[in-house]
């Protein structure tokens, strides 16, 4: 359940959304930057992103990202979005997205040369939450 105004909603409070298909979820983390929900949802071994609170007021359902995660207990998110779970087989996973280049009509075939310009980009399907930044120098 989530509450918008737990501590004055008195004994028995209504929740103002509730996410559902859940069995044992063990963490729950609120993206800073975002506003993106993340739950650990320990016995399914997996881990959900969901909308920032206002989107999910109008969907509750709507779930951006499922990650297979062994046993996860525990998750937050580093400075730049990152993902990272503590597992319950005894080991941390962090998560970053993969990127590649591109340059002119040059797709990551040929190195760069220092000063050569190029343009960033996901490799794959990413978790669509800001995890890179690049600066030109």
């Amino acid at each position: 359940h989530i509450y918008t105004r737990a501590p004055a909603a008195g004994s028995d409070p209504a929740p103002a959304v509730t996410l559902s298909g859940f069995s044992a979820p063990q963490g729950i983390f609120v993206s800073s930057r975002s506003g993106e929900v993340w739950v650990a949802n320990t016995s399914a071994s997996e881990v959900r992103r969901y909308p920032e609170f206002s989107r999910l007021l109008l969907n509750p359902d709507q779930v951006l990202s499922r990650l297979s995660v062994p046993l996860p207990l525990a998750l937050a998110l580093d400075d730049n979005d990152n993902p990272v779970f503590a597992e319950g087989i005894n080991r941390v996973s962090f998560y970053y997205a993969a990127l590649t280049f591109q340059n002119a009509a040059s797709y990551s075939t040929t190195r760069l040369a220092p000063g050569q310009l190029a343009y960033l980009d996901r490799l794959g399907l990413g978790l669509d939450v800001p995890t890179a930044s690049a600066e030109a120098y």
